[in-house]
This record gives C-alpha cells, structure tokens and sequence, in this order.
C-alpha cells in the first residue's frame, strides 16, 4: 500500500483499499479534495472540489493493446469480501460524517467522457457491496441496541 503514498501528499485518492482489506487513507474526508480528472477538468475551476470522496479498490490486470492497457481483463469476481467490507465501512463513515447517505457513483461513469477515463470498476458486484453494508448496519444496530440497555440500567 505504500506505493499510493506520495511525498508531496498529492494522492490521487482519499482511501485505497487492497484485495485484503487494508485501507491507505490519502486524505481525510472533512478535506477537500480533487481526485478523478472530471473533478480536475478546467471547466469546472474550483467548483467540484470536495463533492467527491474517491476510493479506490485495488484489482489485478491483464495488460493489453490498446488506451487502457492495464484495465483489459480484471478478475470477475472483481473484488473480494474484505473489500466489500472496507469499502461499507467507509462508505457508513463518510454518510455519517455528511450527515446523509452519500450517493454513489463509479468512475468509470464519472469520468466516461474525459479524455483519458477510466473503465473502473471492472466486475463490481453491487450485491457484494449492498451485503456487505447490510451487515455493517446491523452491527452498528446491534451495538446501539446494547449501549441504550446498559444505559437504561
């Protein structure tokens, strides 16, 4: 993970999360940030920054022929439990933060017509995702429920 740290703190992500689950944060979420290039496009100034908290989940690929070389052939499934897991996590954390359920979006459609877009995330299964932040929600649940009846004691 520490081949996303940057000396000069210029990360190009708020988070990066590995095929085990391990998280590199870049940036708080309380800081503004511009990561994607639509975020960065000179049209928009300034005017998009913060809107976005990019995560990034770490895939394997197959080089090949072509603009996107590295992003040819990503595993299907694409990412793994614990990712799906971090990335609930984060996602909870950040909508908390926010005050809101964040909404959520993929790169590849945020940054579809910018010259030199990415196709990520290749194989996303929304069901992983949408289990997993189930989960997540349910232990928050369960641990609300405990703490109000120790209280209640």
């Amino acid at each position: 993970m520490g081949r996303f740290h940057c000396s000069d703190s210029s990360e190009v992500a708020y988070a990066f999360i590995d095929r085990k689950g391990g998280v590199f944060f870049g940036h708080d979420f309380g800081v503004p940030w511009r990561s994607t290039k639509f975020e960065r496009a000179l049209f928009f100034g300034n005017a998009l920054k913060g809107l976005f908290l990019h995560v990034e989940l770490i895939q394997p690929h197959r080089r090949g022929p072509g603009r996107h070389a590295n992003d040819i052939a990503a595993p299907n499934p694409g990412f793994t439990a614990a990712q799906y897991r971090q990335l609930a996590l984060l996602y909870t954390i950040a909508s908390v933060r926010a005050g809101e359920w964040l909404i959520l979006a993929f790169h590849a459609v945020i940054g579809g017509d910018v010259r030199g877009g990415h196709d990520d995330p290749q194989n996303f299964q929304l069901e992983g995702f949408a289990q997993a932040l189930e989960d997540i929600i349910e232990q928050l649940s369960q641990r609300h429920a405990q703490s109000s009846a120790q209280h209640a004691e």
